[in-house]
């Protein structure tokens, strides 16, 4: 049996992706939709940089925290220069 394990996280970039969609879809697209009221085409609006923003703190949290650092080999050696 393969016991591979499978990751528990959603990727910084399905985080962005989703913070796009909300976007699009609150500002633009659920606003022309004939049959809503006023009042929830404006709160739509208004509630699509809000959404957007949670949605770009969590990509940049998955960014940060599941990011390997790249290593440079010559950081690593230790040299002689003092410089």
């Amino acid at each position: 049996m393969n016991t591979r394990e499978i990751p528990r996280h959603i990727p910084w970039w399905v985080y962005l992706l989703m913070a796009i969609a909300a976007y699009v879809l609150l500002k633009y697209m659920l606003p022309q939709i004939d049959g809503l009221s006023p009042q929830l085409q404006g709160l739509a609006e208004q509630l699509a940089p809000i959404i957007t923003i949670i949605f770009l703190v969590l990509a940049g949290n998955g960014l940060y925290r599941f990011s390997t650092p790249e290593t440079n080999d010559k950081n690593d050696k230790p040299t002689d220069d003092p410089l």
